[in-house]
């Protein structure tokens, strides 16, 4: 379920910023082309610098703690982003989420046989490939409808926020520290 509402919510902030950008906040091809920049830099440092040393402090679990907390902030601080200033801080913690897929795909690999890997891959990518086909879609339909009414239209934004809310909710029991089973002797 974390892969699949990460997938969406990715899939749809990656396809629906451009335009958003464009008609909310009137980016030039310019402002467009630094946005991506940025993420694309940020994704690298994230992964390339950041991903190991937090992978070894604080393991792969709480490295999608942080990967939720951060694409909660993205995605409100995108929502509520007034200038380009505003968007970019929103856009540099987006570059975070990146590491959520390494981290999910280490979780699934290590918790399967050897002679299961292959399987949990492709199972984790055939979700990746279906919630990037949702996302966008599902994200559009939310900013189509609520872009008359009074939401705004950075609503699909905060449905985004909401979405790795609720399904941190579902992982939160699973990242808790297990007990160590007791031994009778």
């Amino acid at each position: 379920m974390l892969a699949f509402f990460n997938g969406m919510v990715t899939a749809g902030d990656k396809v629906l910023i451009i335009y958003y950008v464009g008609s909310k906040l009137l980016f030039s091809m310019q402002d467009t082309a630094s946005m991506l920049l940025l993420f694309a830099f940020g994704s690298v440092f994230a992964q390339g610098v950041i991903l190991k040393p937090l992978n070894d402090c604080i393991g792969e679990r709480l490295i999608l703690v942080v990967f939720f907390v951060a694409a909660v902030f993205s995605n409100a601080s995108n929502g509520l982003a007034r200038t380009t200033g505003e968007l970019y801080s929103g856009i540099f913690f987006a570059s975070f989420t990146e590491m959520a897929f390494p981290a999910f795909s280490a979780i699934k690999a290590n918790n399967v046989d050897v002679s299961e890997q292959g399987r949990i891959q492709g199972a984790l990518y055939s979700i990746l490939s279906l919630a990037s086909g949702l996302g966008p879609w599902m994200m559009g339909y939310v900013n189509h409808v609520a872009s008359d009414s009074l939401l705004g239209p950075d609503v699909m934004f905060r449905f985004a926020a909401l979405l790795h809310i609720s399904s941190s909710q579902l992982f939160l029991p699973v990242c808790s520290p297990r007990k160590s089973p007791t031994r009778k002797i």
